[in-house]
This record gives structure tokens, C-alpha cells and sequence, in this order.
């Protein structure tokens, strides 16, 4: 009966361990919001990801990329300061999703070259969709008049959660400027069309980058960039 016991009781421990679940490689580490893995196009898509390994990782990139094709990958190394220096190593980084993004399904993937050479990865799935209560601002009208100390905007705006501010940044030749538009015209309104005249006149000849930037109800931000050439 002994020798039974003393053979038994070896066998039963290699059953436990073949049974019992296997330490992933790769952890994503998805919050409340982000559970379903759906993202919208023009905003983030925060990854939170923990590497189990003994050693840390040489390198580590992120690769993301429509199912169907699409008009947008992304294909970047993570920067070792990222990385924590103990076991796991934890990712954490936000990525920018184009407003020119394709909307449908996506593959995004992790991938650590471990010191010996070795890679270990993980891909998931993701979608990508509009997300039709962001604020949204159209292409920006610029213009000068004659003298070219007057600069006219126009954009049509969209807020479902309510316009809170508008600001206006320009930026060139050494000179920049900053305007803000808080006016009851605009403020709490769902839709508004923009219209303003900017005093440049102060501003050197010069090319000029421009930005008009929308912030909502909720503390959301969107921009709509432009440019224009000064010639005097």
C-alpha cells in the first residue's frame, strides 16, 4: 500500500499541474469604458498591456491594422521609458485614431523580442466607429481682405453635449495669436455657425498655421486646422 501511495501521489501532482492555467504572455488590461473593444474614429484608443516575462523585453512595438484593407495603419516601437522595470512590464499609451480613419474592424497586436531572441505576442480585436455625440467642426473658410490686417473664419459646429468655448490659435512668421469666443451666440447651442473677423494687422508677412479649437459640455475637445499666406 505504501508503494502505491508513493507512485499515486507524483502522478496526481503532474495532473494538477497539466490542469491548472498557464500564465499569459500578454495581458490587455481594458477599463470599464473600453471593455466591448470599441473605439471611434479622431479620438484615443488608450492600451494598457502587461508583459509576463523573467527578463524585459530588447523591444517592444504596436501594430494596428484594418481587416478589410482600409486607409489607415499604424506600425510604431514603444520607447523603453515606458517600460517598468520589474516583472510585468507594464505598457500604457494612447494612440490617436485620424479623423480620416476608416470605420470596421481592426487587428491590433503586441510584440516583445525577449533578450534570447525569442518573440512573444498577442493580437485582439477592436472596431472602429463614429462617434456621432464627439463635437465636430467643418472645413475651415479663410480669407484676408485687401490690406490684409483682417482675417475672416467660417465653419459650421457641432456639439451634442452643447458648445462650451471656442478658441482660435495662429501661429507663424515668429508672431502668434489667441482669441477666445465665449459669446452667447455660441455658448450652449447644439449647432452654431462661426463666423469672425480676426485683427492681424499686428502680424508680420509670413506663412500662418491656424487652428480652431472646439471644446464641448463634457470637457471634449476637437480642432480643425488651416493655413494662410500673408504678403504684407
Amino acid at each position: 500500500m505504501k508503494i502505491q501511495i508513493k507512485f499515486i501521489f507524483p502522478l496526481l501532482l503532474m495532473v494538477l499541474n497539466s490542469c491548472s492555467p498557464q500564465k499569459q504572455d500578454i495581458v490587455w488590461k481594458w477599463n470599464k469604458d473600453n471593455e466591448k473593444m470599441h473605439f471611434f474614429v479622431g479620438q484615443q484608443i488608450p492600451l494598457r498591456v502587461d508583459i509576463n516575462s523573467k527578463d524585459r523585453p530588447d523591444s517592444v512595438w504596436i501594430q494596428i491594422k484594418q481587416v478589410d484593407g482600409g486607409n489607415w495603419s499604424y506600425l510604431k516601437p514603444v520607447p523603453s521609458h515606458l517600460l517598468l522595470s520589474h516583472s510585468p512590464y507594464s505598457v500604457e499609451t494612447n494612440i490617436e485614431v485620424p479623423d480620416t480613419a476608416n470605420t470596421g474592424k481592426y487587428k491590433v497586436g503586441l510584440f516583445a523580442k525577449l533578450p534570447d531572441g525569442s518573440i512573444i505576442q498577442d493580437i485582439v480585436d477592436i472596431d472602429l466607429s463614429i462617434d456621432t455625440s464627439f463635437p465636430w467642426i467643418s472645413d475651415l473658410d479663410i480669407g484676408l481682405n485687401a490690406r490684409q490686417d483682417d482675417l475672416h473664419l467660417a465653419a459650421d459646429l457641432s456639439a451634442a453635449k452643447k458648445i462650451n468655448k471656442v478658441h482660435v490659435y495662429i501661429e507663424g512668421a515668429g508672431w502668434k495669436g489667441s482669441y477666445d469666443f465665449q459669446g452667447s451666440s455660441l455658448k450652449d447651442r447644439i449647432t452654431a455657425h462661426f463666423h469672425e473677423h480676426v485683427d492681424i494687422k499686428e502680424a508680420p508677412a509670413g506663412d500662418y498655421s491656424l487652428q480652431l479649437v472646439l471644446t464641448d459640455g463634457l470637457g471634449r475637445v476637437t480642432k480643425q486646422k488651416g493655413s494662410f499666406k500673408k504678403t504684407k
